[in-house]
């Protein structure tokens, strides 16, 4: 019978080890959900994987410690995209994402508009009422509510507005209401029912011109959230009355969709009459 040197025989059999050590590693890797979730976060490419990692933060099923510690430090990620989908990350965490508020804060700062106003965004979500962080995050909003980005100083706007100080970017809300975008348009009637009656002198000449102009502005399928927040709007101005009726009046659409979302707005406005 043949025989081999002891030594080949060892080496062989070390080099076998090696190999299925390195297997078992990578199979290890490859099935570990946390691992799989932290290469989809950071993957630099478009696609759904990276949105679909973020749900999962949402459903829970990733440790808010763990997803905590991957976002931020893919906030200095050199990729944009990276960083965006870190930046949404933290807002998916809510109030768990606290401890990273400053850093979220500095991303306002971003050379990548589509970052700044996510961060802008995402802060109300991190930032519950009452936070200090608010007025921490204060000095920077204001700062964008001169960025170059429409859509920057949208987001500031509304996100001063839910921190208090809505009157501050009340003038690019106004502004956004004659934009033809329709989320826009509905994002900024959001923003001023949330400032309130210190708007109305300046913004409800503004809402009522575009709940007279919606119908034929707008495309019919897209005209709804418009033609309920508008009136909503009204109503959290001041003109309680005026915005009640219109609501009312829209809830007997015969446009099903339309009258179901006129109902949401009357289901959630605090009407006592």
């Amino acid at each position: 019978m043949r025989r081999f040197p002891l030594r080949f025989t060892v080496r062989r059999l070390m080099a076998a080890v090696a190999v299925a050590a390195v297997v078992m590693a990578a199979w290890a890797i490859y099935f570990d959900p946390v691992r799989r979730w932290q290469w989809a976060v950071t993957d630099d490419q478009d696609g759904p994987g990276r949105w679909e990692a973020l749900r999962e933060v949402g459903r829970g099923r990733i440790d808010k410690a763990t997803a905590l510690a991957v976002l931020t430090h893919a906030l200095g990620s050199s990729s944009y995209r990276v960083r965006e989908t870190a930046v949404a990350g933290l807002g998916q965490l809510g109030p768990a994402a606290r401890p990273s508020a400053s850093a979220l804060i500095a991303v306002l700062a971003d050379p990548e508009p589509v970052i700044r106003a996510r961060a802008a965004s995402e802060l109300i979500q991190v930032l519950p009422p009452g936070d200090p962080g608010r007025d921490e995050a204060l000095p920077e909003l204001r700062r964008l509510l001169g960025d170059p980005s429409p859509q920057v100083r949208l987001k500031a706007a509304g996100t001063l507005a839910e921190f208090g100080h809505g009157l501050d970017g009340l003038p690019i809300l106004i502004d956004v209401l004659k934009r033809p975008e329709y989320l826009a348009r509905a994002e900024a009637l959001w923003a001023i029912g949330v400032i309130g009656p210190s708007a109305a002198p300046e913004a409800l000449p503004a809402v009522k011109q575009l709940e007279s102009e919606v119908g034929t502005a707008v495309a019919p399928d897209m005209s709804r959230f418009l033609r309920a927040y508008a009136p909503q709007a009204r109503y959290l101005l001041g003109d309680r009355a005026g915005g009640l009726a219109s609501l009312r009046a829209l809830a007997g659409s015969p446009d099903p969709e339309l009258a179901r979302e006129a109902r949401r707005v009357l289901a959630r406005l605090p009407v006592d009459e």
